[in-house]
């Protein structure tokens, strides 16, 4: 007599990109992290600054000039800070100093958030 195996449907079996939320992704010196396990651990929550809502460029530059300062121009297991990316939309964002000064647009797979992002500057006509 054949077995029947319970069926699973698809939206469990597929991968979902979560929805889109804004965030600053933190450049630093090291593009991997001094420990892997503790950067998983951890959610490689260190290279990001989330928000809940989409900010207004002040605000943003507000926050990165505070979390340089406090985190004294460092990101844990990454090293010195380099700049910071504003990332508005899955594909777009704003390049940023360690002042929060804007430096140029960029374009990039920026959603999901992954280990590091790939950038480009955009084109001036």
């Amino acid at each position: 007599m054949p077995k029947i195996m319970p069926s699973i449907s698809k939206e469990f079996v597929e991968l979902q990109v979560p929805p889109f939320n804004s965030y600053v992704y933190i450049q630093t010196v090291r593009k991997f992290p001094t420990s892997i396990s503790n950067a998983a651990w951890a959610g490689n929550s260190m290279k990001y600054l989330d928000f809940s809502a989409l900010p207004e460029l002040s605000q943003v530059q507000k926050r990165v000039r505070q979390h340089y300062i406090e985190m004294e121009g460092n990101c844990a297991l990454y090293g010195r800070i380099t700049g910071f990316i504003f990332v508005f939309a899955p594909d777009r964002g704003t390049l940023l100093d360690i002042e929060g000064n804007v430096l140029e647009s960029v374009t990039g797979n920026f959603w999901p958030q992954a280990l590091d992002v790939e950038m480009t500057p955009d084109a001036v006509d």
